[in-house]
Order: C-alpha cells, then structure tokens, then sequence
C-alpha cells in the first residue's frame, strides 16, 4: 500500500470568484447615493430631472426674511399722492397766490409795523374756505399753505414774545443771586438764538412759498418739507418736498 493511499481525502477548496469592477463600482454609487439621500432633499425639477437641495440642520435652519423696505429705484415718499394735477389756469393762480403771501406778509408787516400780518393770513384764510370744495389740488396746496404761514407766524411772535420774558428772568437772577454771574452765557446764547431764529422763520416762510408758488403754476402738488407732527398732528417720516401726479 503506497502512501497515497494512507493519506485521508481531501475536499477541495472552492476557488475565489474573480473581482468583478462592475460590482464594485455599482456598490460605490449605491453607497453615493444613499449618502446623497441622508444628507439633501431631493425634488423632481421642471424639467424631469432630480435635483438635490442641501437638507436643513434642523427645523429652525432656515433663510431668515431681511428686515427694512425692499430696494428701490425710487423714493417711496415721492411714490404716491390720492391729489390730481391742476386741471386750469385759475386753480393754478389760486394756490400760487396762497402760497405767495408770505412774501406779502414781510412786506405789508415791516410797513405797518407787523399790523398788517393778520389781514394776509385771513386773504389765505378767505381763499380755502371759498375755493376748497373745487378740486383737490386746491384744497390741497391751499391747506398747506394756510398751515405754513399760521405756523410761522405764531412761531415768529411767540419767539418774540419768550425772548424778553427770558431776559428778565435771567437779568433779575443776575442781580439777586451770587451764581448769577454763571447765568451770563446762558443770557446771551437765548437772545443770540432768539435774534435768528426771528429771522429765520420769515425767511422760511418766504423761500418755501416762492419754490410751492412755482410748483403750483407748474401744476404740481407740493408739500412743506416739515415733519408730519406739525402738520397733521402725529409723528411720521419726513414729508416729501413735492410730487407731481400724471392721471
């Protein structure tokens, strides 16, 4: 008995299946996949195709709105107005000639010694109320007008007014008191300041009314660059100088 025979049978080993790349590439981009659906959302597009968003950390992960008003070409303030363009010659003359007495107020006052301010403040005053049912554009711009100059006027005499009250007070706390002497600056800066604001105010008044005649003859609706709390009683943005309105 040779020794071939001794040795016990042996079952053969099943030999390893040749690597196939086919697979291993097909695994890969299973793989991808799977990580690519983990990780994004994925939505069918317009155009058949998948198309992958980045999916969101969590459910407050988002694009926050931006605050303010969106960017415009444009001044909104000078956007929109309900009043129409003048629509003839006499509502064109009729807000021009109230926005023009201003300037004949410092005229007639400085020649009646402020005594004739009044009487063009009820010519303005006459002009709204018999010319205010006849378009907006005349209500409008009449209305402003009246509201500038009643303002600047009242303005101007409490100005002169409160400058001599608080001169005395100040000059007689001069004299009584030791720290009156402290009290100096302050008594020079309240006639400084009431000095020009006398003037300025007239100016105001005069400047604005001539630039609101113009724009009234122009047929344009124009309103006093002041705040809306002088005017209208409440706190808004800042008015805008003047819209013109194309119906």
């Amino acid at each position: 008995m040779t020794d071939a025979n001794l040795q016990p049978n042996k079952t053969p080993e099943p030999e390893a299946a040749p690597a196939n790349d086919k697979d291993d590439a097909m695994s890969l981009n299973a793989l991808v996949n799977e990580y690519e659906r983990e990780s994004q959302r994925v939505r069918l597009g317009d155009d058949g195709e998948l198309v992958y968003e980045p999916k969101r950390k969590n459910a407050y992960d988002y694009e926050k709105p931006k605050r303010g008003l969106p960017e415009m070409d444009f001044d909104p303030r000078l956007a929109y107005s309900s009043v129409p363009m003048a629509s003839d010659t006499n509502e064109k003359n009729l807000s021009a000639l109230a926005f023009a007495m201003p300037l004949l107020m410092v005229l007639l006052g400085t020649l009646t010694a402020g005594f004739g301010i009044p009487v063009m403040l009820l010519i303005t005053l006459v002009i709204y109320l018999s010319n205010k049912d006849r378009s907006e554009f005349v209500r409008h711009n009449v209305s402003e007008a009246l509201k500038s100059q009643l303002i600047g006027t009242l303005g101007w005499i409490g100005v002169l007014v409160a400058l001599p009250i608080i001169g005395t007070v100040l000059s007689v706390l001069l004299a009584i008191t030791l720290i009156g002497v402290l009290l100096i600056p302050f008594l020079w800066l309240a006639i400084v300041a009431g000095m020009v604001a006398s003037i300025a105010m007239p100016i105001w008044m005069v400047v604005f009314g001539a630039v609101g005649a113009y724009q009234s003859l122009q047929g344009k609706v124009y309103n006093y660059p002041v705040p809306n709390f002088v005017t209208q009683g409440r706190w808004r943005r800042f008015r805008a100088g003047n819209v013109r309105i194309n119906i």
